[in-house]
């Protein structure tokens, strides 16, 4: 319904809009039209003055060279002391001794050569042109007399090709009106419908149906958000399967030890002792419950990632060699059967030490469970990258490749998840880590970039 309004709302506006525009352009037509009248009126009016070629006085009054479309003319002589004498007979005119008056005023005040006017006579619009003549016969009239010529032309009370035009205009603005109102319901139509269609897949999207994916082949801006959306679905998509490959991988990790603490304790209570004694059994239980704390704590870790994921917090200067040092000296009791060769210098690092931390953690863990008896740590820096190596003397790793996903364990792996953390930690520092089988154990690699 919210679509069908915004369809509806759009014809309107496109209305409107269109109509207005056409009344604007309808008066403007009109105006123009009234304004091209009076230009052809008042140019039909000078036309007629055009000068005369005689040197008698008389001809020059009597002249009949007139305009046929109903111009008349008369003469004024203008004396010195602005008097002014009629040079014509009011018998045979139609300009009233009222219009004549006005005129002589009109005259007494122009300064201009020629000058065009126009009045309202019982509703009508007489337009006239007053010109000034002087020096007309090759000579100055005698004490600085000069001559006014005006020429009238009553406006055409015949309205018939007037009426005509604008009908004429008024039907082609209808039929333009028409035509942009089918336009406005196309595109309305043209716009709407995919949005509506994008509705109904951003629905599909709301109830979790994420399967259906976002076809729309458009190269406009409906189509790039149709493109945004489809790329968002899938991200969700593979968010949502990811949710669910963790649930289940979480479930079964969390299976195994509470399955065995179980046993051991209801073995307990029945007075048997599944590893010989008490004490050798109530270890197991100890073991089992400290690793199901750290699974349950990594993956608790895991799930802060999705939402700190490119996001470093707490940052200040740490310096990494100090931390490499904290943690060996922190795991010194499993670290006592083998021999640890540490080869670095001080490196400062912009980051959350934290973090740092349980990178370091992680991989000493995990070099600890696979060393025989060597463990190699590097820690050096350039100008560009610092560098953080690990090397243990401990069997090769098959399909070594995968040892960084989720719940991918190896031989003695206990969840899978230690390294996965170092990898979306070292991701948020820019860094990555990379792991290779080499002659007589395996090589881990650290690279972080410089701020």
């Amino acid at each position: 319904m919210k679509i069908k309004s915004l369809n509806f709302r759009l014809i309107i506006s496109f209305g409107v809009i269109i109509c207005v525009f056409s009344l604007i352009i309808f008066l403007l037509l009109i105006r123009a039209f009234n304004n091209y009248y009076y230009e052809d009126i008042y140019r039909t009016l000078e036309e007629n003055e055009a000068i005369i070629k005689t040197t008698n006085i008389n001809d020059f009054i009597k002249n009949k060279d007139q305009d046929i479309r109903k111009i008349e003319e008369k003469v004024w002589l203008k004396k010195e002391d602005n008097v002014l004498v009629r040079k014509f007979n009011d018998n045979i005119s139609f300009i009233t001794e009222e219009i004549l008056v006005k005129v002589e005023e009109d005259i007494k005040k122009q300064n201009e050569v020629s000058k065009r006017y126009v009045m309202d006579v019982d509703d009508r619009e007489l337009f006239y042109v007053i010109k000034r003549y002087q020096d007309l016969f090759g000579k100055k009239t005698s004490n600085g007399y000069c001559y006014y010529k005006v020429t009238f032309k009553w406006k055409v009370e015949d309205y018939t090709l007037e009426k005509r035009l604008f009908k004429q205009i008024a039907i082609s603005f209808i039929l333009a009106i028409i035509m942009m109102f089918l336009v406005a319901f196309y595109l309305s139509r043209y716009l709407t419908k995919p949005i509506m269609k994008l509705e109904k897949n951003v629905k599909y999207i709301t109830d979790r149906k994420l399967n259906i994916p976002i076809k729309m082949s458009r190269d406009d801006e409906i189509g790039f958000l149709a493109s945004s959306i489809e790329k968002m679905r899938k991200e969700l998509l593979r968010y949502d399967e990811d949710q669910k490959f963790k649930l289940h991988a979480i479930s079964h990790e969390l299976k195994t030890p509470i399955m065995i603490i179980k046993s051991y304790l209801e073995a307990v209570k029945k007075g048997l002792y599944p590893k010989g004694t008490l004490d050798a059994s109530l270890e197991v239980i100890n073991e089992e419950c400290t690793r199901l704390e750290k699974l349950v704590y990594n993956l608790l870790y895991i799930q802060r990632l999705d939402y700190l994921d490119s996001e470093i917090k707490n940052r200040k200067k740490v310096n990494l060699k100090e931390i490499v040092q904290e943690v060996i000296k922190s795991y010194s009791v499993q670290l006592k059967q083998l021999d640890i060769q540490l080869d670095s210098e001080d490196v400062v690092i912009y980051s959350d030490d934290r973090q740092l931390k349980t990178i370091v953690e992680n991989i000493i863990d995990n070099q600890i469970r696979y060393a025989k008896t060597l463990i190699k740590i590097y820690l050096k820096e350039d100008s560009k990258k610092i560098y953080l190596n690990f090397f243990n003397d401990g069997e090769c790793i098959e399909n070594i490749e995968d040892i960084f996903d989720l719940f991918k364990k190896g031989k003695k792996g206990q969840s899978g998840v230690g390294l996965y953390i170092v990898k979306r930690l070292l991701k948020m520092y820019n860094g990555k880590i990379g792991a290779s089988n080499i002659e007589g154990g395996v090589y881990f690699k650290i690279e972080i970039e410089k701020y």
